[in-house]
């Protein structure tokens, strides 16, 4: 099996709609930036996907139940989805809207590989900047996983999709 898709052929997902979110506050709903949100694929997994303003939703990982092997069972895929896209949210904001402005980097924290949001004053990826924990499959080839996210910020849904943690992208 393979981690990620190198074609343009990914999953649909339906469009995005925050405008009925009454749990949004008005500086959130001013906002015109890149948004993360949990979209579940019917199929027990559940995808983090970014859309731009105006744009179509563009799925960058994939949430499967294998991931309760390497996580713990109360790990589900919309638990890891949703504090993700929590993280990605707020990385974007940070860095003015866009995914391509966000600085990422892939390290160690407490022995497991990481995707992190670095800022200018860190030095590394440490527990408070950490965006997600790649699982062992993934840890392997962090370098691929990290230039894969990057695409996808630059190129929308033509750079794949990165699936964690099992399977292959149809």
């Amino acid at each position: 099996s393979s981690i990620f898709a190198l074609g343009s052929t990914v999953q649909a997902f339906p469009k995005v709609d925050n405008s009925v979110n009454s749990d949004v506050d008005a500086s959130e709903e001013s906002y015109t930036g890149t948004q993360f949100t949990c979209v579940p694929d019917g199929n027990g997994n559940v995808a983090t996907v970014g859309q731009r303003p105006g744009g179509e939703p563009i799925p960058v990982i994939i949430w499967t139940s294998d991931s309760s092997k390497y996580f713990g069972k109360q790990v589900s895929p919309q638990s890891r989805c949703q504090i993700v896209i929590e993280r990605f949210n707020q990385a974007v904001a940070e860095s003015g809207g866009s995914l391509k402005d966000v600085v990422l980097m892939n390290g160690q924290v407490a022995s497991k590989t990481v995707i992190c949001v670095v800022s200018i004053n860190d030095t590394g990826c440490d527990g408070s900047n950490t965006l997600f924990t790649l699982n062992p499959k993934n840890a392997k080839k962090a370098d691929q996983i990290l230039a894969q996210i990057v695409q996808i910020s630059r190129e929308g849904s033509s750079a794949g999709v990165i699936r964690e943690t099992k399977g292959r992208v149809q």
